[in-house]
């Protein structure tokens, strides 16, 4: 399981941010909103207001940017390269959500993998491959050990 404390100081090492402050600039605001999605993913069961409160927002800001994070990945340009680029560059998060996200089907999974993959420049594309390669060989290992303790 990821530690959810190092999420806040991936994502503002990685934009260069802080997403504590109440600034609104572009890049902060893409940081938060990335941050509330991968948190409540990984943590599906804190509430709003909890998650407001590790970065100073109140329950509606954080309900507000859940429910824009959709529109801005499908139509936001900016805010898709900064998503897909901090997934390709976090591939702990990446296993999280493709293995906790109920509400995006597999279909959907897919086509948005094959999308960004075929958006990068060449060796981006082999060292995304091969970042899949490696979380899936670790998953089969993991289940694997989690089936053997089991019986």
């Amino acid at each position: 399981m990821i530690e959810l404390e190092n999420l806040k100081s991936d994502i503002n090492s990685f934009f260069n941010v802080s997403i504590d402050k109440g600034t609104k600039t572009n890049d902060e605001v893409y940081a938060r909103l990335i941050y509330y999605k991968l948190y409540r993913i990984i943590n599906p069961r804190i509430t709003l207001t909890e998650l407001g409160k590790t970065v100073n927002k109140d329950h509606t800001t954080v309900l507000y940017s859940l429910r824009k994070f959709d529109t801005a990945y499908l139509y936001d340009k900016k805010f898709k390269s900064f998503y897909d680029c901090f997934m390709l560059h976090h591939p702990e998060y990446l296993k999280e959500v493709y293995l906790k996200e109920v509400y995006v089907s597999i279909t959907e999974s897919l086509s948005s993998i094959i999308d960004f993959a075929c958006n990068l420049e060449i060796d981006q594309r082999v060292m995304f491959i091969n970042q899949l390669k490696d979380l899936k060989e670790s998953f089969i290992i993991n289940n694997n050990l989690e089936n053997e303790r089991v019986l």
